[in-house]
């Protein structure tokens, strides 16, 4: 059986943000693009462990969605998945205060 998917509310304002950035170029895309995302984020529910940890966040891991990290922390008792932020990667490293 696979994980809980739980996402931050950071998280949900940076996909937010990231789509009406995106759809001042094109609607079509920013939605495609929001798809996609919840298409990478459901699957972590079966293999989490596959993306590496995030240095600057342990024990935090990343996967990436075109040029996006999606920034999430595995919780083995309660068998979730906490996804905490999804931000451009060309972005400054995170800091302790980027998750609050």
């Amino acid at each position: 059986m696979g994980f809980k998917i739980v996402p931050a509310r950071l998280a949900y304002l940076d996909i937010e943000e990231i789509a009406d950035y995106i759809s001042q170029d094109s609607m079509e895309s920013a939605r495609k693009w929001v798809l996609g995302l919840w298409d990478v984020i459901n699957n972590l529910a079966e293999m989490p462990k596959r993306f590496p940890y995030v240095p600057e966040a342990f024990p935090c891991r990343s996967c990436l969605y075109h040029s996006h990290r999606i920034i999430y922390r595995i919780d083995e008792s309660s068998k979730t998945i906490y996804i905490l932020r999804v931000y451009h990667s060309a972005r400054e490293p995170l800091k302790e205060d980027d998750f609050t």
